[in-house]
């Protein structure tokens, strides 16, 4: 998985520790989507700080849809220093 991220130019996933601190490593801009039932919303609060540090954007769940999706995409590919690692 590491390799994948490293060759890519967003990263769309959710936000367990692992995951994050991975994507912070690699410094790939990101799009989080928190598990909304995970543990002490952990998640959230993984997402949260790598979008403090400026690698990211967090989406809750809830907001997302296949269309909200490709327009975030869209949006990123418009205006790539929008999400900086």
């Amino acid at each position: 998985m590491a390799q994948r991220m490293a060759a890519a130019h967003l990263v769309i996933s959710r936000s367990g520790a692992s995951t994050v601190s991975e994507i912070a490593v690699i410094g790939r801009p990101a799009l989080l989507v928190p598990y909304p039932y995970a543990l002490d919303h952990d998640q959230a609060a993984n997402a949260a700080a790598l979008a403090a540090a400026g690698g990211g954007e967090v989406h809750p769940q809830s907001s997302l849809s296949s269309e909200r999706i490709a327009a975030l995409i869209g949006e990123l590919m418009e205006d790539p220093d929008r999400l900086t690692a």
